[in-house]
C-alpha cells in the first residue's frame, strides 16, 4: 500500500505504465477468473495501479475509473476472511482513486467514498504484522479527512486528520526516519490548519496532546533524510 502525496510513481515515463496496462490486459485474457482467481485477482489489482498511476500523472478521470473499475473486479475474487491483507490493500488502493477524484473535484462524496475504503483497509492491516502498511493507510486517510474538514470547514475532521498522521508518524519511527518525519510534517500542517479556525480556542488540548510532533520535527532541523535510489 503506497502513501499516495509521497508516491514515487509519477517519476516514471508514462509509456511504462501504457506498456504495463498492455501486458496486464494480455495476461487476463490467460489467467481467467474462474480457472485461475488468485492470479486473476492479482493481475487485476496490478492493472488498477497501473491505470490509477496513468490517470494521476496525466490528471484523467478516466483512467481513475477504469482503475476503480480493476479494483473492483479484483475484489470480486478476494475473500476478506480468506485473504484478510490482499482484501485491504485494494480497499487501500479504492481509497486512494477516490481521494484523487474528491481533491481534484470540488464535492464531498469521492472523499467520503476515499475515508470509508481507507477505514477499511486499516481494520485489516495489524500494526504487528504490516506496520508499514497501516502507516500508509493512516496517512492517506489523514490526508483524505484534512481536504474533507477544509472543504466543510469542520475541526472535528481536522483534528482527526491530525490523529491519523500522528499514528502514521509514531508507526513509522522505529522503521523509515523518512517516512515517519513526512507523517510529522503533515500532522504539524493540520495543527496550523486548527490554529487558524474560527474556534481554534477550543483545540486547545488536542494541540497539546501533540506536542511532541513538533518537538520532534525540531530536533531534526536541517538533517537530510531521503529514500535511496
Amino acid at each position: 500500500t503506497e502513501i499516495y502525496t509521497l508516491s514515487l510513481h509519477d517519476a516514471l515515463p508514462i509509456c511504462h505504465f501504457e506498456e504495463a496496462i498492455g501486458s496486464l490486459r494480455e495476461a487476463l485474457q490467460v489467467w481467467a477468473r474462474d480457472v485461475m482467481p488468485s492470479r486473476w485477482s492479482v493481475a487485476q489489482h496490478n492493472l488498477g495501479d497501473a491505470l490509477a498511476s496513468l490517470g494521476r500523472t496525466e490528471k484523467n478521470l478516466d483512467y481513475l475509473d477504469q482503475a476503480a473499475a480493476a479494483y473492483t473486479e479484483a475484489l470480486t475474487k478476494r475473500d476478506r476472511n480468506r485473504e484478510p491483507l490482499l482484501w485491504a490493500s485494494t480497499q487501500a488502493a479504492l481509497g486512494q482513486v477516490y481521494f484523487l477524484k474528491g481533491e481534484w473535484g470540488t464535492g464531498t462524496e469521492s472523499l467520503e467514498a476515499a475515508i470509508a475504503y481507507y477505514n477499511r483497509a486499516l481494520a485489516q492491516f495489524p500494526h504487528d504484522v504490516v506496520p508499514f502498511a497501516r502507516a500508509g493507510a493512516e496517512f492517506n486517510l489523514g490526508t483524505a479527512l484534512r481536504v474533507l474538514g477544509q472543504r466543510n470547514n469542520n475541526s472535528i475532521l481536522i483534528s482527526e486528520a491530525l490523529g491519523h498522521h500522528a499514528a502514521a508518524c509514531q508507526n513509522c519511527l522505529q522503521y523509515s526516519p523518512y517516512w515517519a518525519l513526512r507523517a510529522a510534517e503533515a500532522a504539524e500542517e493540520d495543527m496550523n490548519i486548527l490554529k487558524g479556525m474560527p474556534d481554534s480556542s477550543t483545540h486547545g488540548t488536542i494541540l497539546a496532546k501533540y506536542g511532541w510532533i513538533s518537538t520532534l520535527r525540531l530536533k531534526h532541523v536541517g538533517h537530510e533524510i531521503g529514500l535511496m535510489p
